[in-house]
């Protein structure tokens, strides 16, 4: 199971479908599907941790249904929440970023000063990313994407395809 923690500094508020950038929904919506869309398919072995600002956290499986890899339908599924619907493989729930990291033992956080990823073995593939606003210090194994420092959507893109690449190339 591969887990994405991704660390929003922004509240989970009412927004607009129309204007998904007024608190950022694109960029929650681009993780979203980054992380579980493939073509004509989505990835099962992901867990997706979104943790707002305001102790909110939406965690979604690969047991979603009927969800588009479109930032509007995504974000509908979000506006959803807010008014009290649930949905097959979507949790929301009240819980700090840090009450969630507790939850793993080991975890790597993404750093451009990390070690490279092509240099280590990743057992246990349980990553924590942070937004355009970036990340407060965090104590776990830092990783490296490369020198630049990239979208929080492209980082799990990068992640997804560094794994898949491992999988295969021992199969």
């Amino acid at each position: 199971m591969r887990v994405f923690i991704i660390k929003l500094n922004r509240a989970f508020e009412n927004f607009e479908l129309n204007n998904l950038s007024e608190n950022r929904m694109d960029l929650v919506a681009r993780c979203v599907s980054s992380a579980f869309f493939l073509d004509h398919d989505i990835r099962r072995d992901v867990k997706l941790l979104l943790c707002f600002d305001n102790n909110k956290v939406v965690e979604i499986s690969g047991e979603i249904r009927q969800m588009r890899p479109d930032e509007r339908s995504i974000a509908g599924f979000f506006k959803g929440l807010l008014q009290g619907k649930r949905y097959n493989g979507i949790r929301f729930y009240e819980a700090s970023f840090n009450d969630i990291i507790k939850r793993y033992k080991v975890f790597y956080v993404l750093d451009r000063k990390g070690r490279d990823i092509k240099e280590i073995r990743i057992d246990k593939p349980v990553f924590i990313i942070g937004d355009d606003l970036g990340l407060p210090d965090i104590e776990g194994r830092k990783i490296s994407l490369g020198p630049l420092s990239y979208m929080a959507s492209h980082c799990i893109v990068i992640l997804n395809n560094h794994l898949d690449g491992v999988i295969y190339e021992s199969a």
